[in-house]
Parts: structure tokens; C-alpha cells; sequence
């Protein structure tokens, strides 16, 4: 690993130097070193006039040759050359501000249920149950649901007890799982229904679904598997969207200031923002944008369920989201010299598992772009 490291960095600094050439090159070729002698001509007949016209005197004497004028300047653009290249050996140059993207986290990442951290045995499965089996769902209730995640694992114990009293009910209590960055959930919901959860993802929900509507409320992304319950609608909340659906199968981001999106795989749901109302149809996904008008295409479902099963696949994606995706996943910023390169369309694709060098490494033998890791940021120049 240390050979590779040492290797990328001789690469890198190969392609400074060979950046400073062409730069120093071009600017040779657009300021071409003046000509002395015509210089101190026009000086000398210049100040030979305004003496003559003050008091009589001879033009002042030619105090250097323009030889040693032709060395002065030289040396100087020598040195400015010395001080770029030095410079350029610490910040390298692009004509542009950075633009970041996404930042680093310096927080501690732990998985949050509730308001406190919790840390999960090593080895366990990343399964949690709020199952409630004693508090039915009002109108049609078919428990007969068994489904892998279902029986995957053991739940982990949340901090408080999942069976519910009647109280509780009456006061419609709470829950809420916030996932780090590096880390996906799967999770049972009261009434059944399935959720993956990604990185750096909040999902709040009743402890039991008493009222007309079983409402969540979801910041980040989520896979959804809704059970069926035609007469107590599913709703999700999220910023900027609110998603109905009865039973279904979608995907759905909204991830604070990035646009909010929702694939659908199975199913029907209805789709309402600010900017209006679509109903979609599987196959099909809706993108609603910062002020909330939506825009609904046709997709091919498959590269979106994908992380729910340990892979990254992008297809045709921006390079911007690719990066946000591992930024999120290995905890890292995400920093662009160039802004055009942001919108790139790339196809990508890695396992969950590998780690960030094997991923970058992965990607610049794509050559369309150059990507580094630089302390806790992935950089793309």
C-alpha cells in the first residue's frame, strides 16, 4: 500500500510539473522577451525632449547596456517561475475556487435510537424490530407477513421496550433511528412494513400506527417495502414531498439542500409537493427540485435497489453524485477544482465493502478524471 501511495504521489507530481512547462511555455509564446535597444530609445528621446524643453540640458547619460537590461529581465521571469513552481508544489494551480460538495464529518458515528448513541456488538446483524403485534391496525390487519428480513436476525433491543400500553397509544409517542455515515439499517415497522435505511439517514415513526394514516417521517434515503392495508394509507413526510401509497415497493432521497427523488418499483403512489401532484406507475421516477416542481421519466429500477444489497452501481450519473455516495459511505468531503467536471456522466460500479482506495483507484482507470484522497476529503482536479 505504502509502494502504491508512493507511486501516486510521483505521479501526481509529474503532472504538476509538466502542467508548470506548458504554462511557462505559453506564456512565453504570448509575452516575448522586449526588445532593449528599442526600449532605451524611446526612454532616451523621450527625456531628451522634456530637458530640452526645461532648461537646455543634455539628455542624461545611458547608465546601463541594453544587454545587461535583456539579463535584468530574464532574471526576473526566472524567478517568478521558481516561485510559481514552488507554490505549485503546495496548492495546485486550476483557475478556479474549490467547490465543496459535500463535508467531512468529524463527529463520532454511531447509530442513534432515540436521542442516545448506540453501539452495536461487533458482528451483529444491522436488523432492528418495532414490530407490534399486539396493537392491530385499524380496518383490514393480515399479520400472515413472513419476509427474509423479517427472520434475518435477532433484533437488537431498542432503548425502550417495543410492546406498547395504551397510554402510550393515546399519546402517539415516538421513535427514531438515525444511521452514521459508513453504516445501513434494516428495519420492522409496527405494522410490518420493511425499511432499509442508508447512510447518514433519519427515520421517525408512532410506536403504533392507531390513527387514520401510518406516517413517517424519513430525512436521507430509504428503501421501502410497505405491507398492504388498502383502508389506512402509508404516507412519508419528507422536506419537501409527501408520498401516499397503500402497498408498494420504492425507493426514496431526500437528503436536506439535494434534490428529493422517488423511484418506483412496485405498485402506485402519489407524489405532492409544493410545485404539484403526480401519480406514478413502476418504472417510473419523480424528481422534485429545490422549489418543489416535479418532473416524472421513465428508469430502469434496477441500479436503485442495489445499494440495499452492499453494492454502489451508478448508471450515467453525475460524477457529483457518484462522489457524494462514497463521501457518505467512508466519511469524507468531497472537493471539485473544476466545476464542469461535476456534471460527468459516469458509469460506475463497487462493492460496499472494498475500501475508498480500491473505489478511487477504480475510477481514475476510467481516465476521465484525476481523483486523490487528501486527508479527509476525496479531490477531483
Amino acid at each position: 500500500m505504502e509502494q502504491k501511495t508512493d507511486y501516486n504521489q510521483q505521479e501526481a507530481e509529474e503532472q504538476k510539473r509538466l502542467l508548470l512547462l506548458a504554462q511557462m511555455a505559453r506564456r512565453r509564446r504570448e509575452h516575448p522577451a522586449p526588445d532593449a535597444d528599442q526600449a532605451w530609445q524611446r526612454f532616451a528621446a523621450i527625456h531628451s525632449a522634456k530637458e530640452e524643453e526645461t532648461d537646455g540640458q543634455k539628455p542624461p547619460k545611458r547608465l546601463f547596456k541594453p544587454i545587461s537590461l535583456w539579463l535584468s529581465a530574464v532574471g526576473g521571469a526566472a524567478a517568478a517561475c521558481v516561485i510559481m513552481f514552488l507554490v505549485q508544489q503546495w496548492v495546485p494551480w486550476t483557475g478556479h475556487s474549490p467547490y465543496v460538495a459535500l463535508r467531512y464529518d468529524a463527529t463520532a458515528q454511531r447509530l442513534r435510537i432515540g436521542e442516545h448513541d448506540t453501539i452495536l456488538p461487533t458482528g451483529q446483524e444491522r436488523f432492528l424490530s418495532f414490530y407490534d403485534a399486539s396493537a392491530p391496525l385499524r380496518g383490514t390487519t393480515d399479520r400472515s407477513i413472513t419476509t427474509p428480513m423479517a427472520t434475518a436476525a435477532p433484533a437488537i433491543s431498542p432503548s425502550a421496550p417495543h410492546q406498547t400500553s395504551e397510554t402510550e397509544r393515546s399519546t402517539v409517542k415516538t421513535r427514531k433511528l438515525s444511521t452514521p455515515r459508513g453504516m445501513d439499517f434494516r428495519v420492522l415497522l409496527p405494522d410490518s412494513s420493511e425499511v432499509w435505511l442508508n447512510a447518514e439517514s433519519t427515520i421517525e415513526f408512532p410506536v403504533a400506527f392507531n390513527s387514520g394514516e401510518r406516517r413517517v417521517e424519513l430525512h436521507g434515503e430509504a428503501y421501502f417495502k410497505v405491507a398492504r392495508n388498502e383502508q389506512v394509507p402509508f404516507v412519508v413526510h419528507t422536506d419537501r414531498m409527501k408520498v401516499s401509497v397503500l402497498g408498494t415497493e420504492f425507493n426514496l432521497r431526500a437528503y436536506g439542500a439535494d434534490a428529493s427523488s422517488l423511484t418506483l418499483v412496485k405498485g402506485s403512489v402519489h407524489v405532492s409537493s409544493d410545485g404539484g401532484e403526480v401519480l406514478l406507475s413502476p418504472g417510473q421516477e419523480v424528481e422534485c427540485s429545490r422549489e418543489g416542481s416535479l418532473q416524472v421519466h421513465d428508469i430502469d429500477t434496477y441500479y436503485v435497489t442495489q445499494w440495499t444489497e452492499g453494492l454502489f452501481y451508478f448508471d450515467e450519473m453525475p460524477l457529483v453524485e457518484v462522489l457524494k455516495e462514497l463521501g457518505r459511505w467512508y466519511n469524507l468531503g468531497v472537493v471539485f477544482h473544476r466545476r464542469e467536471l461535476m456534471e460527468m456522466k459516469m458509469h460506475f460500479s463497487a462493492s460496499r465493502t472494498d475500501d475508498i482506495d480500491t473505489a478511487i483507484r477504480n475510477l481514475n482507470r476510467l481516465r476521465k478524471v484525476r481523483i486523490t484522497i487528501e486527508e479527509e476529503n476525496i479531490v477531483v482536479y
